[in-house]
């Protein structure tokens, strides 16, 4: 499974707007009510994943615990 800043696409250094901008970016490609009734299903669960990840990444204190979990300790 791909971890919260692969799905983000951004870099685990990456600043807050960086992941901010990110999360918008997916969030307009990826939402299910702008793709086609036959990617809906789809479009839900990565969204779901997108909203997981953007959740734990924007928050500094949850971002430093789950960092720690992957024995990353970017900066």
């Amino acid at each position: 499974m791909k971890d919260h800043y692969q799905v983000l696409q951004v870099d685990r250094r990456a600043e807050r707007e960086v992941i901010e901008k990110a999360y918008r970016a997916l969030s307009l490609k990826y939402h299910p009510d702008v793709v086609g009734p036959a990617r809906q299903e789809v479009a839900t669960r990565r969204m779901q994943r997108i909203n997981a990840a953007y959740a734990v990444l924007k928050d500094p204190a949850a971002r430093r615990r789950y960092d720690e979990t992957l024995g990353s300790h970017p900066g």
